[in-house]
């Protein structure tokens, strides 16, 4: 054949490029259930699998369903699905 033979990365190879590249909500420390999650609560890693960064003002103020260990990803089926009122954290 003649030219050059060029070669591109899959579909597949460009989505694990991309979620290489995307940063993500991890929990920061040991969260227990129950906890209502606050920004202290949160930090972010290259890679991970869990919410996208931008999504961590939305994740605030919700309470955690599961134990979750230091550095696991956060998702939304780790935390209930409506934001904690007021009356609520203070009863």
């Amino acid at each position: 054949l003649p030219g050059d033979i060029l070669f591109y990365p899959s579909r597949l190879a460009l989505l694990d490029l991309e979620r290489a590249a995307r940063r993500t909500l991890v929990a920061a420390r040991p969260l227990g259930a129950g906890e209502v999650l606050a920004a202290e609560h949160l930090a972010d890693e290259d890679g991970g699998v869990g919410l996208d960064v931008t999504l961590k003002s939305a994740v605030m103020g919700r309470r955690v369903l599961y134990d979750l260990a230091a550095a696991a990803p956060i998702d939304f089926g780790m935390i209930e699905e409506d934001q904690v009122t007021k009356d609520e954290e203070a009863g």
